[in-house]
């Protein structure tokens, strides 16, 4: 690292940065990585024609520093500002409005696509010119963007958690499990319930299920042994994690999340739905997925959301689906389930570690400038 990179000026334009989303925390991790050896700038708005910036609804948030903050929301003025300042990148964290003024801009921007299935890929690819490096977090997004002739380079961008504790081996199941997230349809939400209740009605397994989120209220429902406690702090995710037997993901699009890698980094094994980037974590070595009917047909898409189109088509088959998957995952034996553990733990400690990912990330950044 040069001793003068802290007087070179990178932009960081992202999705708001308020919320505990995936994106989210993204644009979090970029700034307090580039911040250590650069002038980091954040423009971090809903922007408008005609609108100023306003503190009390822009403001973002108490970890990003508010001199570091862009305070303009009008479009000719964040043309104009990043025309007038001489970045060393730009990098864009899923800040679909930047395209609409993508053209008048005199320097290309890289770009971090966090799900392959997103519409807004589509935006990448018809814009092309405007966009020097795409990043995505797992390969098939990667294989996707080359097969839509995609002209820009592409590498690979890895979110990263701290992997510095580890549950210790069990002797017994606690017969619980974990969602985390929003309480969306997307989620599959309703399918975790109704699987869950039907364990309920035909196994003796007396299972708990705590979720952790908020949403759609269409998704609290009145069942035994399911318990609701909204949104919380990591502390407390990391409390229940701990004393849980399984974090359980039946969503029908993703990109990584970072509960799942959170989950593993704490020796937590994951039951999750067999989709695009969480299957490239998640095998039979360190937890359980489960099939998704027809979703072969979907999982080429680039640049939509049609697979939820079928959600109410495959409902059934997906619910036992999921019902066998948790059967399986307490079928096992306790020690079977202390190597599911150490697995998961180790492929997070090896691979997304924060120390080992600034690096890489930072190097990424600087690459082909």
């Amino acid at each position: 690292i040069k001793v003068n990179s802290k007087f070179k000026k990178v932009l960081l334009i992202s999705k708001m940065i308020k919320g505990y989303g995936g994106n989210q925390k993204t644009a979090r991790q970029l700034y307090y990585n580039l911040e250590k050896y650069y002038d980091v700038k954040i423009l971090s708005v809903c922007p408008s024609r005609r609108g100023n910036w306003n503190f009390k609804n822009d403001y973002l948030c108490k970890s990003i520093h508010n001199d570091d903050i862009v305070k303009i929301k009008r479009y000719d003025k964040i043309r104009d500002y990043i025309n007038n300042n001489n970045f060393h990148f730009i990098i864009n964290n899923k800040f679909n409005n930047i395209f609409e003024i993508s053209n008048e801009l005199n320097k290309k921007f890289s770009v971090i696509s966090h799900n392959s299935m997103d519409p807004f890929n589509r935006l990448i690819l018809d814009n092309n010119k405007s966009v020097d490096k795409v990043f995505t977090i797992n390969k098939i997004h990667s294989d996707l963007f080359i097969k839509n002739r995609l002209k820009s380079k592409i590498i690979r961008y890895i979110n990263y958690v701290d992997s510095n504790y580890k549950v210790n081996s069990r002797d017994n199941f606690k017969f619980r499990l974990v969602f985390i997230g929003r309480l969306s349809k997307e989620k599959n939400v309703n399918l975790l319930l109704d699987a869950f209740e039907k364990l309920e009605r035909e196994t003796n397994l007396n299972l708990e299920l705590i979720i952790l989120g908020d949403g759609k209220s269409e998704f609290i429902r009145d069942i035994k042994n399911v318990k609701y406690f909204g949104k919380v702090n990591f502390n407390m995710i990391k409390f229940i994690l701990v004393n849980s037997d399984y974090l359980i993901l039946p969503s029908s699009v993703e990109g990584l999340p970072f509960t799942v890698l959170e989950a593993m980094s704490l020796g937590i094994p994951c039951i999750c739905s067999n989709i695009n980037g969480i299957n490239e974590l998640i095998n039979e070595d360190n937890g359980f997925l489960f099939e998704l009917n027809n979703y072969e047909k979907y999982k080429n898409n680039i640049d939509n959301w049609k697979i939820l189109d079928d959600y109410d088509i495959n409902y059934r088959y997906n619910m036992h689906s999921l019902f066998n998957k948790i059967k399986d995952a307490y079928s096992i034996n306790i020690n079977r389930w202390n190597i599911l553990s150490e697995n998961s733990y180790n492929i997070i400690k090896n691979n997304y570690d924060k120390k080992y990912v600034d690096k890489y990330n930072y190097l990424s950044f600087n690459l082909f400038l």
